[in-house]
């Protein structure tokens, strides 16, 4: 992300770690407001404005709904049209105040936003509501993601990344795979259409899928602008904070002298399958 945020085409908000979720939130608020819902766990529908948290039970639950044809039909159609495109000129408009005040960079050349995606939300709704759109798949050795959630959680003597949902190290692996196989599915769901991006590919050759990444976005991938791109995006001091090796180098393969031979047997045949499936070996 910090990456591609050095790129005049491609429209980031510039606070690391590039998590404002801008898009997403406006994509959620869209999905709540038009699917229909129960007052099961809402406010109170005769009170509901009193409510600040809560906009109380959707008026496509009601019976009235259901006695009248034309009614099912613009709560189906018409409101979901409506909400729909409210979303997308909201997302737009944000955007393109983003793409105007831009340090250095001229609005017209804004091309694309960008934003992380958690798995598996959102990514079908995104390439409906933009046929236009580019999906990046970033995945790293799982094994190697493990250990650097491990050593992240002692370095900053915090437990968190769903470690402190379970009892063990070894559960904790289990854990992580449930979410390495969404990553997966939705890889396997779009891959005609999405990129593959491997972290160690990345580090060990940046030019090479810096032109692959640009040519995919369908912007100038000549060396020059390849260069460009990865000689801008300098490390930025809240991303030396989150390093837990000594240089990026040694991040990739580090289960094999992080973990204990028997940790390292169990990450091998948890997270075995989702390996395969992105490339790496077991």
């Amino acid at each position: 992300m910090h990456m591609l945020s050095k790129h005049p085409a491609i429209c980031i908000f510039p606070g690391y770690p590039y998590e404002m979720h801008a898009a997403a939130y406006w994509w959620h608020m869209c999905r709540v407001l038009t699917a229909p819902a129960s007052d099961i766990g809402v406010s109170h529908p005769d009170y509901f404005w009193l409510s600040l948290e809560h906009i109380g039970p959707h008026p496509s639950f009601t019976r009235d709904v259901e006695r009248h044809a034309w009614l099912r039909e613009w709560f189906q159609r018409d409101h979901l049209d409506r909400a729909v495109a409210h979303a997308k000129n909201t997302i737009e408009h944000f955007y393109r105040c983003l793409a105007a005040n831009r340090p250095g960079l001229q609005a017209r050349d804004a091309r694309y936003f960008a934003e992380k995606m958690v798995i598996p939300y959102y990514g079908w709704l995104v390439w409906e509501l933009y046929p236009g759109a580019r999906e990046i798949f970033l995945v790293r050795d799982f094994r190697d993601v493990y250990c650097s959630i491990l050593a992240f959680n002692r370095k900053r003597g915090i437990v968190s990344f769903g470690r402190e949902t379970v009892q063990t190290d070894e559960d904790y692996a289990a854990w992580l795979n449930e979410r390495a196989t969404a990553l997966r599915q939705n890889w396997e769901a779009r891959a005609g259409r999405a990129m593959l991006l491997r972290y160690e590919d990345l580090v060990r050759s940046p030019e090479g899928e810096g032109e692959r990444l640009l040519k995919y976005l369908g912007l100038d991938h000549s060396r020059a602008s390849v260069r460009a791109l990865i000689e801008n995006a300098d490390p930025l001091p809240e991303m030396q904070q989150h390093r837990t090796t000594s240089d990026v180098l040694r991040s990739i393969g580090r289960w094999q002298h992080d973990l204990s031979p028997s940790l390292q047997a169990v990450v091998n045949d948890v997270f075995r399958d989702n390996l395969e499936a992105f490339g790496y070996t077991t």
